[in-house]
């Protein structure tokens, strides 16, 4: 299985960002509504439940670390909890005290920072097994291993401590024709020459303590760190789901690790099993049922969980999401079959329930985005690993318009990886007036073209001005042939279409555009899951950054398999760890360097912005309590303190 995968972020728990792209309600694709899930039981009563609708397709893969989608990932979110470290309701990293009994931070003499937690012994899964140190320190071991990254998981938990890249050790594995890790009979991970790749059986930077104490470790390179406490955060796996009973975890004063024949002959249909089927949860809801057939989860109260960072609970007993189309969503709500629409971008169905909520029929709130929508590039494959291609495409689209007509009103160009919710965006104003608009030109597409020695015709002469162009790339011509991937029902999709690949100037700069539309979840697949078989060129996705944690560290180094622009650029990748080294206090000089970041990802456009806007959750009137949602503060939080009115 291939080691690229689907991007998902570096703590979980803190809700953090890597990169890309959990693609937000932007992107539509067809299904079938399940219109049995009514407000009403059959009593006439009000049934203490809500049904949640989301436009992009579920996969029943709730964990992050595979293909999960943004339906999925607010799933997660409701059925996943108990993090070391909370995002408290101002949206500040703290340590959650129905979690934590103790902790305390050792400076070490090498310049490494630990962190060391004790657990309070109440804790529960929802199944009523105690949840203890094994299951945090487990939960590191497991998304950090070589083995889980075999997978196809992403296995880059632990990244930010000290003893990961010995401990996760892929970085110097060879990979085959199909992208696969290359191991022997013996389950020894393979360089390109065939020598065994070393890696420690230790993970030297986590520590098992006790029962209910551990360690964590932050490398001496990120220590001081602008996110400090959130990276230092963990949160616990259900250890006896994901590992045969004949696995355990042990701590001989080196690091911790598994014991046992931890191998993927041995572990992996056990790890496979729980990914699909997962046994038990830590959060404030668990999984009751998956249905493929109507795209729908439906979630029931945890009984065992004791409740967030201030002891809150939900009181919303059953929760149902599923798939909903963006033609026919408000009239979902307008009937019932639906009660919450969260985070709604398109201008038309925005102003559909505007319409709406002015007849009484609804209620809303709305909250400037954390995030963005963007055509996400791929840079080492095609003409756009060329900069200058890149550039051409952006001069030949006119954003301003693709902004106003997608929002319509209700939004803003950006240019680049950043939101209008954001800090940031507003404290570097003057940086982000500096930027490079792009604005539409074609001439300024074709200089750009001819800069890049795109000059070429088919047969290697000189360019004629008419057809396509074509580059001489070592000693073959490569044509202007962009192959695009994009989803079906999808407005942003056919925009695109419009006021891009059906524009008159892109064929007289000389591009060729091809256009295959597919299912969302084939889209997200083959972008993020199998990108050694990428055959296209560029995606129109959209990425929300939904913690106050900006890391783009991995999504920018040369290598990183969360690199899925695969943009390969010294300063960039600098730029985007410097960005992380300094102390949580010094606002200012985190905000020099995340402009430095900002303007050289201008520069290089290893993805086109194409605008950020403003989220509104449209709901019934029956949600009552429903508030305080944010850029940072999702509807999963929200849920926590709203209450379904008149139910029994």
């Amino acid at each position: 299985m291939s080691m690229k995968h689907k991007i998902t972020s570096l703590l979980l728990a803190a809700s953090m960002l890597v990169g890309l792209a959990a693609c937000g309600n932007d992107n539509g694709s067809s299904s079938t509504s399940d219109s049995s899930t009514s407000s009403e039981s059959n009593t006439g009563t009000v049934a203490n439940q809500i049904v949640i609708g989301n436009t992009t397709d579920p996969t029943g893969d709730v964990k992050a670390y595979w293909t999960n989608g943004a339906l999925d990932a607010s799933v997660n979110n409701l059925v996943h909890g108990y993090s070391t470290v909370a995002l408290n309701n101002e949206s500040e990293y703290i340590i959650d005290p129905v979690v934590v009994k103790e902790h305390s931070f050792t400076d070490n003499e090498d310049g490494t920072r630990t962190m060391t937690v004790t657990l309070n012994d109440n804790l529960k899964w929802s199944n009523g097994d105690p949840i203890t140190a094994k299951d945090y320190v487990g939960g590191i071991l497991l998304f950090s291993s070589p083995l889980i990254v075999e997978t196809g998981a992403t296995g880059d938990l632990g990244y930010y401590f000290e003893g990961y890249d010995a401990y996760n050790g892929t970085e110097g594995v060879a990979t085959d024709e199909e992208g696969n890790l290359v191991v022997d009979e013996n389950g020894n991970f393979l360089d390109a020459n065939g020598n065994i790749v070393e890696t420690a059986k230790e993970f030297s930077g986590v520590h098992l303590i006790d029962e209910y104490t551990f360690s964590v470790t932050m490398k001496a390179e990120y220590v001081p760190s602008f996110f400090e406490l959130a990276y230092f955060s963990a949160s616990p796996e259900y250890m006896k789901g994901w590992l045969p009973e004949d696995i355990d975890i042990a701590d001989d004063g080196n690091g911790a690790y598994f014991t046992g024949d931890f191998t993927l002959d041995h572990v992996g249909e056990t790890i496979e099993d729980m990914r699909w089927n997962l046994k038990a949860f830590s959060g404030p809801y668990v999984v009751e049922s998956y249905d493929p057939t109507t795209l729908a989860y439906t979630l029931q109260i945890n009984e065992e969980w004791l409740g967030n960072f201030e002891g809150q609970k939900p009181s919303i007993e059953t929760i149902i999401y599923k798939k909903v189309l963006q033609e026919t969503m408000m009239d979902e709500l307008r009937t019932g079959s639906v009660d919450l629409l969260h985070g709604v971008a398109d201008g038309a169905t925005i102003t559909e329930g505007l319409d709406m909520a002015d007849e009484g029929l609804a209620q809303y709130l709305s909250y400037d985005r954390n995030g963005y929508g963007f055509i996400s590039f791929v840079c080492d494959n095609g003409p756009t690993q060329f900069v200058e291609v890149r550039h051409a495409i952006a001069y030949l689209l006119d954003r301003n318009e693709f902004a106003k007509q997608f929002t319509q009103g209700f939004g803003s160009l950006v240019h680049g990886p950043y939101g209008t919710g954001m800090w940031m965006t507003a404290a570097a104003s003057d940086t982000i007036a500096s930027l490079n608009s792009y604005a539409y030109s074609l001439d300024n597409a074709i200089a750009e073209l001819e800069a890049g020695g795109w000059t070429l015709d088919a047969n290697g002469n000189e360019y004629s001005g008419t057809g396509v162009r074509y580059k001489d790339v070592n000693g073959t011509l490569m044509p202007l042939k962009i192959n695009w991937a994009c989803s079906e029902n999808n407005s942003v999709s056919d925009m695109i279409a419009t006021m891009l690949v059906e524009n008159p100037d892109v064929t007289t700069a000389g591009f060729e555009f091809e256009r295959t539309v597919m299912t969302f979840d084939e889209m997200l697949t083959g972008h993020y899951y199998n990108m050694e078989e990428d055959y296209y060129n560029m995606y129109n996705l959209a990425s929300d950054f939904p913690s106050p944690v900006y890391d783009q560290n991995l999504a920018y180094q040369i290598g990183s398999t969360s690199n899925y622009s695969h943009i390969a650029d010294e300063e960039l990748a600098t730029l985007a760890r410097e960005m992380l080294l300094c102390d949580s206090s010094d606002n200012d000089a985190f905000l020099e360097k995340w402009s430095a970041f900002i303007a050289r990802w201008n520069e290089l456009l290893p993805a086109l912005p194409l605008y950020s806007n403003q989220y509104f959750d449209f709901f019934s009137e029956k949600l009552q309590g429903y508030e305080g949602v944010s850029g940072y503060r999702g509807e999963y939080d929200a849920l926590l303190y709203a209450y379904v009115e008149g139910a029994e």
